[in-house]
């Protein structure tokens, strides 16, 4: 029995691997009848579940783990934030996302996350704030993502001057390797060739 169990374990983090999300699922779930306090398994199945769309079944299974590691713990929130923004439930899922921010803020992941999160839902100027305040408190992860991102959404808000300076910097900390970077500094060098001409075209003088 013991061999059976342990030859599902490996096809179940092969499937996940894999990406093959059902099939995961379905193993998962045959290894967690037998071992019910296997908290990673519980964890992996959440994932799957969640990547599956099945957001209920992903919450119930979240719910099932029972000791999480603390270097593991804002994980766990992020997680059940995809899941409570699936369900539509937009206020568990930023609150989720926050806490994840206070439980590891040296990070860049967890700010990435809260941002993105805030600008899908038409928060893009809280979005800012967030990076901005990523940019004075992480010290890991890829602070050239939270400029590049940063540059994205001041231009969204049409602060052009802003999203320049800050695609530059994802540029020099990409070590010039930076393609979405990059394509957003041209479409702005593009602006400022359009710009006088379009406030030609409008009677105003190019300042």
């Amino acid at each position: 029995m013991s061999g059976d169990i342990e030859s599902l374990k490996k096809l179940a983090r092969e499937a996940d691997k894999q990406g093959f999300d059902s099939i995961a699922v379905m193993l998962y779930r045959k290894v967690l009848e037998t071992e019910l306090s296997n908290d990673a398994f519980w964890f992996r199945l959440s994932d799957c579940l969640q990547a599956l769309g099945r957001h209920s079944e992903a919450l119930f299974a979240i719910n099932k783990i029972r000791e999480v590691p603390r270097p593991r713990v804002h994980q766990l929130a992020m997680l059940r934030a995809q899941i409570a923004e699936g369900m539509s439930d937009l206020v568990t899922a930023e609150a989720e996302l926050r806490q994840a921010v206070t439980l590891n803020s040296e990070s860049t992941v967890t700010w990435v996350f809260l941002a993105s999160f805030l600008a899908r839902h038409n928060k893009v100027r809280e979005a800012i704030e967030v990076l901005r305040n990523a940019s004075a408190t992480a010290v890991t992860g890829d602070m050239d993502e939270v400029h590049y991102l940063l540059g994205e959404y001041l231009k969204a808000t049409g602060d052009f001057s802003a999203a320049k300076q800050e695609f530059k910097i994802a540029i020099t900390l990409a070590q010039n390797d930076y393609p979405l970077a990059q394509n957003g500094l041209n479409e702005l060098d593009f602006w400022d060739v359009v710009r006088p001409v379009l406030q030609a075209a409008n009677g105003v003088s190019p300042v």
